[in-house]
């Protein structure tokens, strides 16, 4: 009688076992489907039109500026319609951040997508960024942002050790 009770318990220990590596393997899998999900929606959203048209003014076509004279051109009184185009592409490249900061995307990914224009638009706008945080007593102003910043010129300096970005 003693050995099918230790069998029942080592079968109920397997069976155990058994239902703690399928769920361990079943998050695990949908860690992966919600992490290509996220970076599907960062890849949508960095292909669409509008998307691209602001990054490109804001990249190309703005000269660069003080916070005072940029704030008088562009700013939400004279030109609401760059403002909000312009403060949406920020939101999106907070949220990249965010994500990365957290675990949720990985950063080589997103340099692999969009390291161009992430360096291009900080290197562009750095200057307006950290002029709204001091002149509005903003400090957190776009701080992820600055952090994705930092960790996609970590990759590019280890891929590219010819040259460092600062």
């Amino acid at each position: 009688m003693a050995s099918l009770e230790s069998l029942a318990i080592i079968l109920t220990g397997f069976g155990l076992i058994a239902s703690i590596l399928y769920y361990t393997l079943t998050l695990q899998n949908a860690n992966k489907t919600r992490h290509t999900q996220l970076f599907m929606e960062a890849y949508q959203k960095a292909q669409d039109q509008g998307f691209l048209q602001t990054l490109s003014e804001a990249i190309w076509v703005q000269e660069t500026m003080d916070l005072d004279s940029w704030w008088q051109k562009y700013g939400p009184v004279n030109n609401m319609e760059f403002f909000k185009r312009w403060f949406s592409m920020l939101v999106f490249m907070e949220g990249i951040g965010i994500q990365i900061k957290r675990g949720l995307l990985d950063p080589s990914v997103v340099d692999d997508m969009m390291s161009g224009p992430i360096l291009i638009c900080w290197d562009r706008y750095e200057p307006i960024i950290k002029g709204i945080r001091e002149k509005y007593g903003y400090p957190q102003f776009q701080e992820h942002q600055e952090y994705l910043v930092d960790e996609i010129r970590k990759i590019v300096n280890k891929q590219h050790s010819d040259y460092a970005l600062q």
